[in-house]
């Protein structure tokens, strides 16, 4: 969304709420907002600087030639590092949930709520 991508490709906004579901699944667990640990004020405003300039119907393009460069230096945090009192039996599907939705880059992020339930397998707990 602060690319402006959804002006190209108004799909790519339904792939933004997805991250913004995998980001309010990290926070709920991790208690911090996930934006913090991934973004600093002077990066989205060099994001908003870079796009603001490219004319609409180029911003996918250019955009794809750099988001490689973004999700390779800012990678998603782990939740076992924030959420130290989550149970161990749902941690690594939880945390393999979350990245999966939240993917820096758009292109491989999931796309759709069809592929988030079928990621999310069913989660037995060891009772004993």
């Amino acid at each position: 969304m602060l690319a402006s991508l959804h002006d190209d490709d108004p799909h790519i906004a339904f792939g933004a709420d997805i991250f913004a579901l995998g980001a309010c699944l990290f926070e709920m667990f991790a208690t911090i907002p996930l934006g913090i640990q991934l973004f600093d004020r002077s990066f989205q405003e060099d994001l908003m600087k870079a796009m603001g300039a490219v004319k609409r119907g180029q911003r996918t393009r250019i955009y794809d030639q750099f988001v490689t460069n973004i999700s390779n230096s800012h990678h998603l945090p782990s939740l076992a590092a924030f959420a130290p009192n989550m149970p161990r039996g749902i941690l690594p599907q939880v945390d393999d949930l979350y990245r999966s939705m939240a993917a820096i880059d758009y292109r491989y992020r999931l796309r759709d709520f069809e592929h988030v339930f079928l990621k999310n397998q069913p989660v037995r707990l060891n009772t004993r």
